[in-house]
């Protein structure tokens, strides 16, 4: 489907915002959840990410890439591709951060769509 000009920057806007702030709740979680608030922020900005880009993936779907996304950081830790420590209750972390980032969506939208969001700013 074709979105006009200005619907697709709303769009961006909304998803950029979100992302941006992922960054900063996971600094904050970090604190509250010592090791764990980060790696949920990891699969938050990885759905926001799939969504900023446009790709033609339902919002389960994306849920499901920053599971998966987040998931294959943590085996390339295991594997020693990546630095730090593999622990394996960074998937329930992982798993959290996609479920928010789910719920975030089907919260803003209720019934409206991401663009007509961002136009009513």
């Amino acid at each position: 489907k074709k979105i006009g000009f200005r619907k697709m920057i709303s769009k961006k806007v909304v998803y950029g915002s979100i992302f941006m702030s992922s960054i900063f709740a996971g600094a904050v979680l970090d604190k509250i959840i010592p090791g764990y608030g980060k790696d949920i922020a990891y699969s938050i900005q990885s759905y926001t990410a799939c969504r900023f880009a446009g790709f033609d993936l339902n919002p389960l779907e994306c849920a499901t890439v920053g599971f998966v996304s987040s998931s294959l950081g943590e085996f390339c830790q295991y594997f020693g591709f990546f630095p730090g420590t593999f622990d394996e209750k960074d998937f329930l972390a992982y798993a959290t951060g996609s479920v928010i980032s789910f719920g975030i969506e089907k919260f803003l939208r209720n019934g409206r769509s991401i663009e007509g969001i961002a136009l009513e700013v």
